[in-house]
């Protein structure tokens, strides 16, 4: 699995208070004990990750971002709460006529996504 999000890194003062950076944390998946890293980065582009990966083979479980691409020799595989977040859009821009009710189980099966 991996993420990355916006942040402020102040100790480093070549980088301006006001740019923004980010802090990439990758974790391992269900063989073994849990490792989680945080790889610190002034951008977001894709070359990151497939710097820090390099030599990785497996499945990597990330967001829609395209950068993700440059990974060789892995397998993108989706994130549930992003496939949740869509379909509880979808539900929510229906018209009032074709919304499922609360109880049914459509509603029941995107709440336990």
């Amino acid at each position: 699995m991996r993420t990355n999000r916006p942040c402020r890194y102040f100790t480093n003062r070549s980088v301006p208070a006001t740019s923004k950076s980010y802090l990439w944390l990758y974790r391992t998946g269900k063989e073994g004990p849990s490792i989680i890293l945080y790889d610190y980065q002034e951008t977001r582009s894709g070359k990151n990750a497939e710097k820090f990966l390099s030599g990785f083979k497996g499945y990597l479980q990330v967001d829609g971002y395209a950068g993700y691409h440059k990974v060789p020799n892995v397998k993108l595989v989706g994130c549930m709460a992003h496939a949740r977040r869509k379909f509880d859009e979808a539900l929510k821009v229906l018209p009032s006529s074709k919304r499922l009710t609360s109880g049914s189980k459509a509603q029941w099966k995107v709440s336990i996504l």
